[in-house]
């Protein structure tokens, strides 16, 4: 008995829970129906809603074939008017506004992305050119001979030209190497007695900072003992850019100094500007321009000298007043080749751009920066090919222009 009870148990949880499995499958079936019977009714509210909101075509009344093309041509373009008359809508000014924008952000973005290029081509070509550089700058060098005429320009008496003859030096000229813009190193050569001695001396920028008055002596005899400011004496000098040769001090008097006795004009033999960087020639230092040394004519049995870039020749001979001087300035910076692409003549000058021909980068730079040639000519010509230096902030220093 017990038995077929717990029979009847069992079939009945079973029955009870089949039931339940279909009665759910029947709620699903049910809820999935209703929501998609609720979708299809929004879909279609919604379309009715948007017709109700269209104009209504105009009725056509055609009457016969012939009539029907054109009262319908006409029926629809009053209903449907030219996307071009209407005016835009909000939406539309919206999407051409970022249209706009999106096509500015793009030509930015280019814009950066070139200067971006620009800049590392620069860069890599300050640091190439950097790597080229010699750590001298310029080397200057002078010569000066001296004829007995000279002590007759100078107006000595007898005595002071015996002391004079006495004297067993003689100037020679001296060697100046410029290490970049703070040291240089002086080579004065004197002859003694027929042989050459060479005097080193040192200068760093802090000593001109320090020492405003100083002067680097090349040679001096003295014609007088006495006092220092009494004492009269010959004197070949470099002082600040200029070098001269002249008396000073008792008899000759001096011109009014600070710190050194400086011969005056009328006792001077020579007075000329003697820069030692490597600069274009500006102020007045343009002076010594009229001392360039043209190039050599043409002569099939001598050797000839020709004007080249980085190598700047002055000279100057006067047997009259008893001297002769040469001055040489090799320009040790990197020499680069560029094309002049544009030329902005006006007045006396002009100003141009040149582009180095390795890396195509424009420099702008003026005539006042351009070497003369031998016929005097500073402007360059379109197309031309030149020779440029640059300084230290890599701007255009120098230009020589075709010397032929």
């Amino acid at each position: 008995m017990l038995e077929l009870l717990g029979w009847v148990l069992e079939i009945a949880l079973v029955a009870g829970f089949v039931l339940g499995v279909l009665l759910g499958m029947r709620y699903i079936a049910v809820f999935t129906v209703s929501a998609a019977w609720r979708r299809g009714a929004n879909r279609r509210a919604a379309a009715e809603h948007v017709l109700a909101a269209e104009p209504t075509p105009p009725r056509l009344e055609i009457d016969t074939l012939d009539k029907s093309r054109p009262v319908a041509i006409e029926a629809f373009a009053a209903a449907a008017p030219a996307e071009s008359q209407s005016p835009p809508t909000r939406s539309t000014q919206d999407r051409e506004a970022r249209d706009v924008e999106r096509k500015q952000a793009s030509a930015e973005a280019a814009s950066v992305a070139l200067l971006a290029d620009e800049d590392r081509r620069r860069f890599a070509f300050q640091l190439t050119y950097i790597q080229r550089s010699l750590p001298i700058r310029i080397i200057s060098v002078f010569h000066v001979a001296l004829t007995d005429n000279v002590w007759t320009t100078l107006n000595l008496s007898p005595e002071e030209r015996a002391i004079v003859d006495a004297c067993p030096t003689r100037p020679e000229g001296f060697l100046v190497e410029q290490w970049g813009e703070d040291f240089k190193r002086w080579r004065v050569h004197h002859r003694r007695n027929g042989e050459r001695i060479v005097s080193f001396r040192d200068m760093y920028s802090e000593s001109l900072q320090y020492e405003p008055g100083l002067e680097i002596p090349l040679w001096e005899v003295e014609l007088s003992r006495g006092p220092w400011v009494s004492k009269a004496s010959i004197k070949l000098s470099w002082d600040h850019d200029r070098v001269y040769l002249g008396a000073a001090g008792g008899r000759f008097g001096s011109a009014p100094s600070l710190y050194e006795k400086e011969p005056r004009d009328e006792h001077k033999v020579f007075d000329l500007p003697l820069p030692l960087h490597g600069r274009v020639l500006e102020g007045e230092e343009l002076a010594l321009r009229r001392f360039i040394r043209p190039s050599d004519p043409p002569d099939p049995e001598l050797p000839r000298y020709n004007r080249r870039p980085g190598l700047d020749v002055y000279q100057c001979e006067d047997e009259e007043r008893g001297f002769s001087w040469a001055l040489l300035r090799y320009d040790m910076r990197p020499l680069l080749l560029g094309r002049v692409t544009r030329v902005d003549a006006g007045g006396a000058g002009a100003n141009f751009i040149v582009c180095d021909r390795d890396t195509g980068l424009a420099f702008e730079t003026n005539s006042f920066h351009v070497e003369p040639t031998d016929d005097g000519r500073t402007i360059p010509r379109a197309g031309e090919i030149v020779n440029i230096v640059l300084n230290e902030e890599f701007e255009i220093d120098r230009v020589w222009l075709e010397m032929a």
